[in-house]
């Protein structure tokens, strides 16, 4: 994780996520529910009104293996092996405050 940012400011970023994350949310409801009025629109009374969640659902289906494709490549990848040293240059044998300053964490676990 890249902790570039000074202390002062890491609550900033994580405001601006919520509100990012918020916004998101929102636009999602609001275009899931237009979809849905104009399909309930179009649908004859024959049809059950639950038929007008289908392409609400169908377009949820399409973006989730869209995003399935998109993170294809990351399979198989650990985010470990990114910060910890090569092999050739490290200790086998890491104790665990060791590992836990290599992945960033705080150390104040208790064992």
């Amino acid at each position: 994780m890249d902790r570039s940012a000074p202390r002062d400011q890491i609550g900033l970023s994580l405001g601006a996520w919520g509100a990012v994350q918020t916004t998101a949310a929102g636009v999602a409801i609001a275009v899931g529910g237009v979809m849905r009025d104009a399909s309930l629109a179009q649908a004859s009374a024959a049809t059950s009104p639950a038929s007008a969640y289908v392409p609400v659902f169908l377009l949820e289906v399409g973006l989730l293996v869209l995003a399935l494709i998109l993170a294809l490549p990351m399979w198989g990848k650990s985010p470990v092996s990114a910060v910890l040293p090569s092999e050739s240059s490290r200790n086998p044998t890491v104790d665990g405050a060791e590992l836990i300053t290599i992945l960033g964490c705080k150390a104040g676990v208790s064992g």
